[in-house]
């Protein structure tokens, strides 16, 4: 504004939070000299001291310069986030959310974890509308009383165009609509009038940079009890909110309600909600970059070739290239994270109102960890459910025996357990005390055995196991002895079929996509095949190559795609 400019000079002072870390002091020279002090009212009680109220600094001032107060509207948007506590929520130091008590609310509520769920419970709800009638005449009425101190009103402004337009970002900052408004306002009242052809156009510039608060859902009973004709989907935001990397960058823009949702419950919880669609958004984060470095970083490859002599070019291009295959790696662990993040979510919601899996405590594995991964899980727990199986065999224990364990337990299934690892039996039974009567545990020394060229592990005793076996298995869960390194591995039950198998069956074989138990889900189907027996083959697969193989009678042939 140039008639301002032309007028006064301006001595920047340090805004509160900056001033708290720096302990500036205030400079009683220069308050002597100001012709015009444009200050809010602080109280004496603050977090900075005294020296920072403005009854310290009006004294300072000479009588005969010009005073300008300007609002101080902190608290004031309570009443469009009546849910919203002066509690904050920080992520790497920096406050980015008040606390809000309707979406806690309606995480606790709902069952599953899902933004759609949190929303539709807050779409749902009925509107307060006392609660909201009171909040909004303490606003106000707290808004007038601080007015009188004030040289410029904004409680008109906002009656008149409330129901219009937002007013605020959260409980503390005004929206840009409020602020312009301040602005022009002030600009009135202090005689320097911006050119009205060019105000809007600079002052929304300045406000789209300077805008700021940590923003705040206008929640659907607010707007029905108000009666509010502004609806979104999305915030207005100086910067991007991020979570956990799946955001891209920081540039002003809007966020959308499910974003935002998501970074509330990222930075105030700790948790990912909607697993899959962070990671898609990471992967698509990945591509760009990717993209970027390809078409704006990485130099033309002709011109290289033609500079090879030019080292420092060459070591750029190989290190860029680098880069590039860094990313390529770093997509392929991405989609293999949201395929295992798939398979859990499939897991939990199949989990839900279990009859007879109570302890619902699972700790799987998956891609580079011993243990089965939700995708066995899944299958195993459908499968039990389903064909209730009177006689399970399983062959090592672990996580699937918290399943197999407990469903035997409660139909009381006999279920008989092979493992050959003293220290491991004694560990997971002193950790995990849900074992029955009905799981007896057989340890069993490992052996080396040969087929076809090839050396692998096999149980000593399992001979000796199978026949005290009191009725062929329905259900064989096949997770050991140690398989890797092998083209075979895990034979022992080959050598008893189909004698070990009941008329209806169902054998699980894990880590399929490794070449030992790829051939051994070969060599159970030739069984079968060589006796006449009708089967059914499918893979469950999970990232990195994580299959579980699911041969099943005619009977359940649909166990193998579910």
């Amino acid at each position: 504004m140039p008639a301002f400019h032309e007028s006064y000079g301006i001595y920047p002072s340090s805004m509160m939070p900056v001033a708290e870390k720096s302990k500036i002091e205030q400079d009683d020279n220069l308050l002597e000299h100001v012709d015009l002090l444009i200050y809010q009212k602080i109280q004496k009680e603050n977090p900075l001291g005294v020296t920072y109220s403005d009854e310290y600094i009006l004294k300072k001032v000479r009588k005969n310069s010009r005073k300008f107060c300007m609002p101080n509207l902190y608290g004031i948007g309570a009443w469009m986030f009546p849910y919203q506590t002066k509690k904050t929520y920080s992520y790497n130091k920096e406050s980015m959310f008040y606390q809000d008590t309707l979406l806690e609310e309606a995480f606790e509520q709902v069952k599953e974890k899902t933004v759609q769920s949190i929303i539709s419970y807050i779409e749902s709800k009925e509107p307060d509308s006392e609660m909201q009638k009171r909040v909004f005449q303490e606003s106000f009425e707290e808004l007038e009383r601080r007015e009188h101190h004030w040289d410029i009103k904004l409680s008109g402004y906002i009656k008149k165009f409330y129901k219009d337009m937002p007013m605020f970002n959260d409980i503390g900052h005004p929206s840009r609509y409020l602020m312009l408004e301040l602005v022009r306002k002030a600009c009135d009242a202090l005689g320097f009038s911006a050119d009205k052809k060019n105000a809007s156009t600079v002052d929304e510039e300045f406000l789209k940079n300077f805008i700021f608060g940590l923003y705040g859902v206008v929640h659907k009973p607010v707007i029905k009890s108000l009666g509010l004709r502004y609806e979104s989907d999305y915030l207005e935001v100086k910067k991007r909110i991020r979570v956990d990397n799946f955001s891209g960058d920081l540039n002003y823009r809007e966020v959308s309600i499910i974003e935002f949702i998501r970074a509330y419950f990222f930075v105030s919880k700790g948790i990912v909600l909607d697993k899959r669609v962070a990671i898609s958004n990471k992967i698509r984060w990945i591509q760009q970059e990717k993209e970027k470095l390809l078409k704006d970083i990485v130099p033309d490859r002709n011109y290289l070739n033609v500079s090879l002599d030019n080292m420092d070019a060459h070591l750029l291009y190989c290190n860029l290239f680098g880069e590039i295959k860094q990313l390529g790696n770093l997509m392929v662990e991405t989609n293999r994270c949201m395929l295992e993040n798939d398979w859990a979510q499939i897991y939990h919601d199949t989990i839900i109102g279990s009859e007879w899996l109570l302890d619902k405590s699972v700790s799987p594995g998956g891609y580079g960890r011993q243990a089965v991964g939700y995708n066995f899980l899944y299958a195993l727990y459908r499968i039990l459910d389903e064909m209730r199986p009177r006689n399970i065999l399983e062959m090592g224990l672990g996580q699937s025996t918290k399943l197999t364990g407990q469903y035997a337990r409660y139909f009381g299934a006999t279920h008989t357990v092979v493992e050959h690892d003293r220290e491991w039996v004694e560990f997971f039974c002193h950790g995990w005390k849900k074992l029955s009567q009905q799981t007896r545990i057989y340890l069993s020394p490992l052996k080396e055995a040969e087929f076809d060229g090839q050396k692998y592990h096999a149980y000593r005793d399992f001979d000796k196991i199978v026949k005290e076996l009191k009725a062929p298995c329905e259900l064989i869960l096949v997770d050991a002895p140690f398989g890797e390194g092998s083209e075979r591995s895990r034979r022992d039950i080959i050598a008893y079929l189909p004698q070990l198998l009941s008329k209806e069956f169902v054998i699980m074989v894990d880590d399929c996509g490794r070449k030992g138990e790829k051939n051994l889900l070969q060599e159970i189907q030739d069984i079968l095949g060589r006796n006449h027996i009708e089967y059914s083959c499918g893979l469950y697969k999970s990232g990195g190559g994580c299959q579980v193989g699911i041969v099943a009678c005619k009977k359940w042939h649909f166990f193998t795609s579910m």
